[in-house]
């Protein structure tokens, strides 16, 4: 990592100058005929910073930063990474982000930096001590990092490696500070506008790592969850995960926070604490949408402390037990989404549901309470039992020509209480909404599934009975058992069996069916038979760590993808509910032939790509060793297909899986015709979603053909 640009006198005097690499600059030298370096203020993996006076501007005193050539190595990431803190420095415009003053080149063509200098300390030093900082000024600090951090991602700039090293405070006098951002060295730079996720090199610095950053996929929620450590850093004098290597990081991050800020700091408002625990959630959707929200939730929160001298609130009488109807939607794959996108989603979602005829009538009525979830919304009807069945087909209507919105819903009668949130926002609780989420999480996208209650309503009602289908019970969370039913109209809902639910369905006896379905023929209503339901499987990631070359602790399950230390070991658990055939491969750098370079994993020489239904492959074998990183960084690429029958480009490399090519096609012809077989497929991008309760992900898709490339980071 590179070194802070700007620090105190104080701090400096205790660096020293390294090794002379090219691009090192001497006291006494000139660059530009105007910046005189005065002494290096320190070092990092591939820059250095010196102090300097610019002589044009009366001695002022500026930080410049030249990238270091060592031994003449020329790495691409590194330039690449030098031009992106440039271009990240120059967009931003925000006091509490240091600035760019100049740049060039010297007369070797090293690449500089000129940036202001920053009269202060850095937040490491002021925490060295170990002492919590008082409410007040951590109140200050984190409002105005917030800010600062909201200035850089509405620039389309992700820091990706804020920690106390990279934060400077200027004190004014008088008590007043003022903080400024350093070191955007592995800074992301993308469109302002930009909606895709960012998947890149993983980097940063372990504590403050957000669990998508260790997979290579930050967003503005991982500098969310970056200032939510240093929050709770300066609040409690430590940090909120602490580990041995990041394998177990991402481990104990999934688990959550074990000790809360008020067990270490009693006194500590318990909205702070909220406020806190809300930026360190594991799921990037679950944090602040911006981290100027954080920061002004947190002021507010010690604010309300001090306004607490009002006397108390008299006690609201014991609220009375109602019927609800409950429609629960939700935006499936949300949290793989980037934050951009995922504003965008729900801001579409709010705009389909506000012109639907039933979010109108209730609201007019007033007969709707409307509540968000994060990834979708709540909508509560009072009175009439088929309103939220009739929204929830609406919506299913018009988000059939909106891309990428893909949505199921779960429809619920039952008992609720109307209650007050934090806020004093209205709100409700009880079964009848928890019961409508649980039945919406039976199914996948496209769906309107109903519970007991509902389906009771909708069967004596002729324009709805036709459309209702038993799907049967369903174990959903704490073992509760539910009988969903699904809503398929002509031109809302899917006709497709749940994938939680289809093991049950496919053994349903061919007799009963086509009777069913001369039934439905004879009536017209063909169109509603069920359709192939789509292809589906899941896999987990083994995980034994490594020290001093021998196995440490015991092996545990990663739900997905990470950040790998070299040394580490891991094997590939996959299955499916459906029966099928599974290739899997390894794609390495181009042959030295010129053509592909295909390492066959699965099948194993002499074996048979079909699996039975709810089999379960563990890539190597258990009997068999590990997949072992080396020492050398990098990402390993391994492609998934899952097809409901054999794959005849695949088929046609088995014979590759042996001893002789230790599974590598070294063949021109067929290694390209996986190479075609691949790229064809993997155009259609399947929905995956994080079971983080089995330590799995899923990964769905429509066809016959399922295909998904895994990428495996190590260091």
């Amino acid at each position: 990592m590179a070194s802070n640009e700007a620090r105190s006198d104080e701090e400096a005097t205790t660096q020293t100058a390294g090794p002379a690499y090219p691009g090192s600059l001497q006291a006494g030298q000139r660059i530009k005929d105007r910046y005189v370096i005065q002494r290096e203020l320190g070092r990092g993996g591939f820059g250095a910073v010196y102090l300097a006076h610019d002589e044009e501007l009366d001695s002022r005193r500026v930080v410049v930063k030249v990238l270091l050539d060592k031994g003449g190595e020329k790495d691409e990431w590194v330039l690449r990474k030098f031009q992106e803190e440039k271009q990240a420095l120059a967009r931003i415009e925000h006091p509490g982000v240091v600035g760019i003053l100049d740049a060039g080149a010297l007369p070797d063509g090293t690449p500089f930096l000129v940036m202001q200098f920053v009269e202060g300390v850095t937040l490491r030093a002021v925490l060295r001590a170990g002492q919590p900082l008082a409410f007040d000024r951590v109140s200050r600090l984190v409002l105005q990092l917030g800010q600062a951090l909201t200035a850089a991602h509405d620039r389309g700039v992700l820091h990706r490696d804020l920690k106390p090293e990279n934060i400077m405070i200027e004190d004014l006098g008088n008590g007043a500070e003022v903080v400024k951002i350093i070191d955007f060295g592995i800074a992301s730079v993308r469109s302002p506008d930009a909606t895709s996720a960012i998947e890149t090199s993983i980097a940063g610095s372990g504590p403050y790592m957000a669990p998508e950053q260790l997979r290579g996929k930050p967003s503005p929620a991982s500098d969310i969850w970056a200032l939510g450590v240093i929050a709770y850093e300066m609040l409690t004098g430590r940090r909120p995960f602490e580990t041995a290597s990041l394998a177990q990081l991402y481990f104990v991050q999934q688990e959550g926070v074990k000790i809360k800020p008020c067990d270490l700091r009693p006194d500590l408002p318990a909205a702070a604490q909220t406020t806190i625990l809300r930026a360190l959630s594991f799921e990037a959707s679950d944090r602040y949408r911006r981290a100027r929200e954080f920061g002004e939730d947190l002021a507010r929160a010690f604010q309300a402390e001090k306004s607490s001298a009002l006397p108390p609130p008299a006690r609201a009488s014991e609220p009375a037990l109602e019927l609800a109807h409950v429609l629960y939607v939700d935006i499936v794959g949300f949290s793989l989404r980037s934050m951009e996108e995922q504003a965008r989603l729900l801001q579409e979602l709010q705009n389909v549901v506000r012109g639907t005829t039933s979010f109108r009538r209730g609201q007019t009525s007033g007969d709707l309470l409307s509540l968000p979830t994060g990834d979708g919304m709540a909508l509560v009807f009072w009175r009439d039992p088929v309103a939220p069945v009739e929204c929830a087909v609406e919506i299913g209507r018009a988000v059939r020509a909106i891309p990428n919105l893909r949505l199921r819903s779960g429809v619920n009668t039952g008992p609720v209480y109307r209650v007050a949130d934090v806020n004093l926002n209205k709100n409700v609780t009880g079964g009848g909404i928890n019961l409508a989420q649980r039945v919406m999480d039976c199914g996948d996208a496209g769906h309107i599934l109903v519970s007991r209650s509902v389906a009771d309503v909708l069967s004596q009602l002729d324009q709805w009975s036709p459309y209702l289908r038993d799907l049967g019970e369903s174990q959903v969370k704490h073992g509760v058992r539910v009988q969903v039913f699904n809503l398929c109209k002509e031109d809302a809902g899917n006709p497709a069996v749940p994938a939680r639910l289809e093991t049950r369905h496919s053994f349903w006896k061919i007799a009963p069916v086509v009777a069913a379905a001369i039934l439905l023929l004879a009536a017209g209503l063909w169109r509603w038979l069920p359709r192939e339901p789509e292809r589906s499987f899941f896999y987990s990631i083994q995980v034994q760590q490594y020290r001093d070359k021998q196995p440490h602790g015991e092996p545990f399950l990663l739900p997905g993808e990470m950040l790998f230390p070299a040394g580490h070991r891991i094997r590939l658990l996959l299955g499916s509910f459906q029966p099928g055939s599974l290739y899997i491969l390894n794609e390495g750098p181009q042959a030295a032939a010129g053509f592909p370079s295909y390492v066959v994993l699965f099948p194993e020489a002499g074996g048979s790509a079909s699996l039975a239904a709810g089999r379960r492959v563990e890539i190597p074998p258990e009997r068999e060793n590990w997949f072992i990183f080396d020492e050398q960084e990098g990402t390993e690429r391994i492609w998934i297909v899952w097809a409901a029958a054999s794959i005849p480009e695949l088929e046609a490399v088995r014979s590759f899986a042996s001893a002789r090519t230790h599974g590598l096609i070294d063949d021109r012809a067929p290694a390209e015709r996986v190479q075609t077989f691949l790229e064809r497929h993997a155009a259609s991008l399947p929905v995956v979603s994080r079971d983080e309760s089995n330590r799995r992900t899923i990964v769905r898709g429509p066809g016959a053909v399922l295909v998904q490339l895994l990428k495996l980071e190590h260091h």
